[in-house]
């Protein structure tokens, strides 16, 4: 019989499905959490929508970077510790809602390969609990010609002092690079 590892493991090996580096970095987190709380040599077809629910729970009191902070510690039980202790700050609803969503495309894909009848991990996720007017917006175009048209980019007095000031130099360093890295990786602040 086919464990949850087992499945993963095909999953992720699909030569039919193209991911980049970063999203198969997800998958694997994701996979360490899921097995950790599931286990691992479960059988795929034993896994049921209450044991799916009780991931949906666990995730809820995930603390931030667990496997950092809480090392040594089962999923579980580093969930536990921060459920008890209100000092430990828990991962938001929308990472929780990706760890979810990405065990539910992987069950999903089970699903279609017809090693599973149905996805019982299928529609859980946590309502948001942030509203959408209160959800980060991206930058909008006038915005970012106006910082990057700033005389940092375009010429300052000097790039220590004078950044902000038109001159005949081009800045190098951080105030430079910080603002342009981040508009080509998404970085943002938390």
């Amino acid at each position: 019989m086919l464990t949850l590892s087992d499945i993963y493991d095909r999953y992720i090996k699909d030569p039919t499905r193209r991911r980049s580096a970063r999203t198969m970095l997800a998958h694997e987190s994701t996979r360490r959490v899921v097995e950790d709380v599931l286990g691992a040599s479960t059988p795929i077809a034993n896994i049921t929508r209450e044991q799916c629910r009780d991931l949906l729970e666990t995730l809820r009191w995930l603390p931030v970077n667990h496997s950092k902070k809480h090392g040594k510690l089962s999923v579980r039980d580093a969930a536990a510790l921060a459920k008890r202790d209100d000092r430990i700050k828990t991962i938001n609803p929308t990472n929780l809602n990706a760890y979810m969503a990405r065990f539910a495309t992987m069950m999903n894909w089970a699903v279609s390969e017809e090693y599973l009848g149905r996805n019982p991990a299928r529609g859980l996720q946590l309502a948001e609990t942030v509203h959408p007017q209160d959800r980060r917006q991206p930058f909008e175009v006038w915005q970012l010609q106006r910082i990057f048209n700033a005389p940092i980019y375009t010429g300052c007095k000097d790039a220590q002092n004078g950044y902000a000031v038109p001159g005949p130099v081009i800045a190098t360093g951080a105030r430079y690079w910080v603002p342009l890295i981040s508009l080509f990786t998404g970085m943002r602040l938390t």
